[in-house]
């Protein structure tokens, strides 16, 4: 009785199979990766720009502290870091706001750099230049002469209005 020998196909799909696993990992494990970098490189240009880096490595001078009322003029390129930003000085150069809130009264005569929730320009400021802002909300009731640009939800040229309720006359 003779043996029909045995092929070598089992053998071949079999490696087949176990590559084409091997690379499914492969490619799933370089997916999350990238995602987890991604997620990192995020939560570092964030860090980054919360603390004011940015603008301090292009040379910005850091002022920082939980409220900051600015009123003796800037000459230099200056960073504000902090809750609450409020600049009624005038500036020759450029300034940089990164807060919660920041309020402009006087006028700037280079660039605004604005990173956080709400910036109001309040009538009789200027911006001499560009306003660049990545806010929530800006409230523009001064001028800027140059672009606006960033990154904001709403941006409002109307005062807002309040109303007293209207008084009740007692009956007798």
């Amino acid at each position: 009785m003779s043996e029909k020998p045995k092929g070598r196909a089992p053998f071949w799909i079999g490696c087949g199979i176990g590559c084409l696993l091997l690379l499914a990992m492969t490619a799933a494990a370089g997916v999350v990766g990238a995602q987890l970098l991604r997620e990192h490189y995020r939560r570092w240009t964030a860090e980054r720009e919360i603390s004011g880096a940015d603008f301090v490595a292009k040379g910005f001078r850091k002022v920082s502290g939980p409220l900051i009322q600015v009123t003796e003029d800037i000459r230099e390129p200056t960073v504000f870091v902090g809750e609450v930003v409020s600049i009624t000085a005038d500036a020759s150069a450029d300034v940089a706001v990164v807060a919660l809130t920041a309020e402009v009264h006087g006028n700037i005569a280079g660039s605004l750099f604005f990173r956080g929730q709400m910036l109001a320009i309040y009538p009789g400021a200027e911006i001499g230049k560009d306003l660049d802002a990545r806010a929530t909300f800006i409230q523009l009731l001064g001028n800027v002469k140059g672009e606006i640009r960033g990154e904001y939800k709403t941006l409002s040229r109307t005062p807002p209005k309040f109303v007293l309720p209207a008084a009740k006359s007692a009956e007798p």
